[in-house]
């Protein structure tokens, strides 16, 4: 795979439109994707995610929400998979040519970028795509996210860590943007 063709910047920041539409839309798509996932975690509590689960989903569709949106701004041609699956897929979430990206919320707090070791080894990616949506104190979406591309071969190196819930793989963000000179 050549680096040199991947369609996006490593990092940047994203201009979007209509956050209160896309907050409108995490809101609906998120507690239906909890719901979905209730009947995953019957067989596979450990992605349980307790009380935060649907805090979760609403971060993971905005994500990706915010990733469509600047795609189609930006008329780079792609493909997706649907906000919500009947359960969960191992496969990317957006597809730019022979490129096939899992997209990632980040919490507006969080000093980290994090992916799932199981997941990582079971999902059939090239890249992440970390989303870090800006809010205001009242906890709107303000129209800007910062966001970062990563390899997904890169993650296997990243520093490991056994949280609450499953082992998942970590980068601090300033280590990040001091490899990627930001």
């Amino acid at each position: 795979m050549n680096e040199l063709f991947f369609p996006l910047k490593r990092h940047g920041i994203i201009i979007f439109n209509n956050p209160s539409e896309i907050k409108e839309k995490s809101c609906f798509y998120g507690q239906q994707r909890t719901k979905n996932n209730a009947k995953l975690h019957e067989i596979a509590p450990e992605y349980d995610r307790g009380r935060i689960a649907n805090n979760v989903d609403e971060l993971g569709v905005t994500a990706e929400l915010i990733a469509i949106e600047f795609l189609e701004q930006q008329k780079i041609p792609f493909t997706s998979l649907d906000i919500v699956e009947d359960r969960p897929i191992k496969t990317a979430d957006v597809f730019i040519e022979n490129f096939k990206i899992d997209v990632k919320g980040v919490r507006f707090d969080n000093e980290n970028l994090t992916v799932n070791c199981r997941a990582h080894f079971q999902k059939d990616v090239t890249h992440y795509w970390f989303i870090k949506p800006f809010k205001d104190n009242d906890g709107n979406l303000i129209g800007e996210a910062e966001y970062w591309i990563i390899p997904a071969e890169l993650v296997t190196y990243w520093n490991k860590e056994y949280g609450s819930f499953t082992p998942f793989f970590y980068k601090k963000i300033v280590e990040i943007n001091k490899l990627y000179e930001i």
